[in-house]
């Protein structure tokens, strides 16, 4: 195991437990209030953060098993799943999210902490042109991304 991985995964592991105290403490209003920073109910940015772990999980299994799992998206893809994903999923319940955070984050630590230096260069793919390893990924969308998003949940509740 790496020290990198090693300190992924903990800010990795971190977050999940944060965002999932965060949610267990939201009332029904907090949960349908709207967050300043992406004018979502914290109900979809809670199920955002779910996703992106999600789909962390999916593309460090693919680049580990040499699967075609490279993505190439712009800026306006983004937005457009994004805004998609918002309209689909301001319903999904407290319980489910929980649900996927005690799930879904303790996987994906493990599996961030042990990965070696070499494994956490591969390519995952590329947003506008610059590609994003595992580390790069890691560190731009699932620890600072996610934080960000947490910040703007807590701001929406009074937290």
């Amino acid at each position: 195991m790496s020290e990198r991985a090693s300190k992924f995964a903990t800010q990795i592991a971190q977050t999940a437990n944060d965002a999932i105290a965060t949610v267990e403490g939201c009332s029904d209003e907090q949960w349908k209030a709207i967050t300043t920073a992406e004018q979502w109910p914290v109900a979809v940015v809670a199920c955002h953060l779910a996703d992106l772990h999600d789909v962390f999980f999916q593309l460090i299994d693919a680049a580990k098993s040499n699967k075609s799992s490279l993505f190439e998206l712009t800026q306006e893809d983004i937005d457009a799943v994004n805004a998609d994903r918002a309209r689909t999923r301001a319903d999904v319940s407290k319980t489910e999210i929980i649900g996927r955070r005690r799930d879904t984050g303790p996987r994906l630590s493990a599996l961030v902490a042990g990965l070696s230096d070499q494994e956490l260069e591969l390519v995952v793919g590329a947003i506008s042109g610059y590609d994003l390893t595992i580390a790069s990924f890691a560190e731009l969308a699932v620890v600072g991304h996610y934080r960000e998003h947490l910040a703007s949940i807590r701001s929406a509740i009074g937290n």
